[in-house]
């Protein structure tokens, strides 16, 4: 098995007059024995691992977070709008139709019945006061007393 750096000296620019058995001694590859290997700094690479690691589940965490507080502000403002509106509805339902409704209704029914009434009234009071000796009418009294609508 032949080791990479050995096929990267193969391949380098740099100066071929090196001899070959000085570049093995510099760096004798992974079949030397182990006190002759380079030294790999594992725990440089487990902290660049575990830094890593925590970025990404902070980063996930603080995602996760803001998602939670958008989707909770959404239906708090949207339970806000749907109450604002149906208050807003029942207030315009009750107060404005109903009460408006009912009060112009009322004054126009009455106001139409009494000019009616009126009107019958003196239609009443034109014709000929043939029970004049009876004395119904004698007085000139409406034929309909006004109390009827107190």
């Amino acid at each position: 098995m032949v080791h990479i750096s050995h096929i990267v000296s193969c391949f380098s620019l740099s100066d071929k007059s090196v001899d070959a058995e000085a570049r093995q001694d510099s760096n004798p590859g992974p079949l030397a024995p182990k006190a002759e290997r380079l030294p790999l700094d594992h725990d440089a690479t487990h902290v660049v691992v575990v830094v890593v690691v925590v970025v990404v589940v902070v980063v996930v965490v603080v995602v996760v977070v803001v998602v939670v507080v958008v989707v909770v502000v959404v239906v708090v403002v949207v339970v806000i709008v749907v109450g604002v509106v149906v208050v807003v509805r029942v207030v315009v339902e009750v107060v404005i139709i109903k009460v408006v409704v009912v009060v112009v209704v009322k004054e126009v029914v009455v106001v139409v019945v009494i000019k009616n009434l009126q009107a019958y009234d003196e239609r009443a009071m034109s014709y000929p006061n043939d029970w004049k000796d009876e004395g119904a009418r004698a007085d000139k009294r409406p034929l309909i007393s006004p109390r009827v609508f107190k």
